[in-house]
């Protein structure tokens, strides 16, 4: 048997998560981490990127994330035209932002 120099970390972990708090932040992760990436994939139908080169892939994952979230803000704010109003300006504001780079 071997192991490396994160042997003591995942054995440390490991006993973190067999505790009772361990457990329940463990059944969040379903609501906060996972589903983002299940929409993404399923609803969104994004399984590839399609550039090339590490900083093309950022820049694509940077987009469908933003997307994504476009489309939570959407969900949560309905046809409030005050809330549209409000998503307007913080995307005008990103894209300025995203342009100057």
């Amino acid at each position: 048997i071997t192991s490396d120099d994160y042997e003591a970390e995942r054995r440390r972990m490991a006993g973190k998560m067999c505790s009772e708090k361990g457990k329940e932040e463990y059944k969040k992760r379903k609501e906060t981490v996972e589903w983002p990436f299940g929409n993404i994939k399923h609803n969104m139908k994004f399984r590839e990127f399609h550039t090339r080169g590490l900083e093309n892939v950022q820049i694509e994952h940077n987009l469908v994330c933003t997307a994504h979230n476009l489309r939570v803000m959407w969900g949560k704010l309905g046809s409030s035209v005050a809330a549209l109003s409000d998503i307007k300006g913080l995307v005008a504001n990103f894209a300025f932002r995203v342009s100057s780079i």
